[in-house]
C-alpha cells in the first residue's frame, strides 16, 4: 500500500519469503510528471483535433452549401435585365435539383416574355412613328409612349413629350380637373372619352382638337390610357362661319330673323 507524507509519496511492500519490508519514498511532483506531462498532452492533443475537425466542418459546410449559394445567385438575377438563361447553374440531384429546374423554367419564361414584349414595343413604336393620327399612352397621368403626330400637334420634336406630366398641354389647372371628372364619368360608364378641346402648344399658340381616350384596362385605372388626337381647327373654324351665316345678315352683319 501506499502513504502520502505531505508533498512526499511513501510505498510499501512485503516479501513473504524474505520477510523483507520494501518502501520507496518519493516527491509527490516526481511520481506524477508523466502523469501530468500526460495529460497536458491529451488537451493540447484534444485542442487540436478539435480545431481541426472545425475547420473540417466548415470546409465541408461550405462545400456543401456552394450549388445554394449558386441557386441564390441565379435567383437574384432573376429580376436583372441581361441575366444569362442557361449559364451559371448548379449540377444536383433531388430537391435541390428540382428547385433549380424549376429557377430555370422561370427564367425562360421570363425572358422569352421580354423578348416578346421587346418585340412589340418595336412594332408599337414603328406604327406611332407613321401613323397620321397622333397616338399617346399615358399612367398616373404622365405620358409614357407618345407618336411622331401627337408630338407635332403639340409642337415638340422627336419623343419631346414622353415622360412629361398631361398637364403641359392644357391650359389651365382648373380645366384640367374639370376634364379629369369628365373623363372618369365616361369610364365609368363604359363609355370611349370624346371631345373637342384647346390645346397649348410648346411654344403657347393654342388650336381645336378632337381628343379620344379609353383605358387599357376597364377594371384597373393603374393599366393607363390610350388617347388619339387630330386637328379640327379648320373644321371647327368652317363650322363656326356656318352657324355665323345662318343666324347673320350678309350684307349688315346683323343677326338676322331666326337668330332673333
Amino acid at each position: 500500500y501506499a502513504v502520502r507524507a505531505g508533498d512526499h509519496e511513501v510505498g510499501i511492500a512485503g516479501v513473504p519469503d524474505a520477510d523483507w519490508l520494501v518502501l520507496r519514498v518519493g516527491r509527490v511532483d516526481d511520481l506524477l510528471a508523466g502523469v501530468v506531462e500526460g495529460e497536458k498532452r491529451a488537451r493540447w492533443l484534444a485542442f487540436g483535433v478539435a480545431v481541426l475537425g472545425g475547420i473540417l466542418m466548415l470546409g465541408i459546410t461550405f462545400w456543401s452549401l456552394r450549388p445554394l449559394a449558386q441557386l441564390k445567385r441565379r435567383a437574384l438575377q432573376l429580376v436583372a435585365e441581361d441575366a444569362d438563361v442557361e449559364a451559371g447553374w448548379p449540377d444536383l440531384g433531388g430537391e435541390l435539383g428540382e428547385l433549380s429546374q424549376v429557377l430555370q423554367h422561370v427564367m425562360r419564361e421570363r425572358h422569352a416574355s421580354q423578348a416578346a414584349g421587346q418585340l412589340l414595343l418595336a412594332k408599337m413604336r414603328a406604327v406611332m412613328a407613321k401613323a397620321p393620327v397622333g397616338i399617346a399612352f399615358t399612367r398616373n397621368r404622365r405620358f409614357e409612349l407618345v407618336s411622331d403626330e401627337f408630338n407635332r400637334l403639340l409642337g415638340y420634336e422627336g419623343s419631346g413629350l414622353d415622360g412629361e406630366m398631361a398637364r403641359v398641354i392644357y391650359a389651365s389647372d382648373e380645366f384640367y380637373q374639370g376634364l379629369g371628372t369628365r373623363v372618369g364619368a365616361a369610364f365609368g360608364m363604359g363609355r370611349v372619352f370624346s371631345e373637342e378641346i384647346e390645346f397649348v402648344r410648346r411654344d403657347g399658340s393654342r388650336f381645336w382638337g378632337h381628343l379620344l381616350g379609353a383605358p387599357v384596362s376597364p377594371h384597373d385605372a393603374g393599366q393607363g390610357t390610350i388617347w388619339t388626337l387630330g386637328d379640327v381647327s379648320e373644321e371647327r373654324r368652317k363650322r363656326d362661319a356656318l352657324s355665323w351665316a345662318a343666324t347673320h345678315d350678309a350684307l349688315t352683319n346683323i343677326a338676322n330673323r331666326q337668330q332673333f
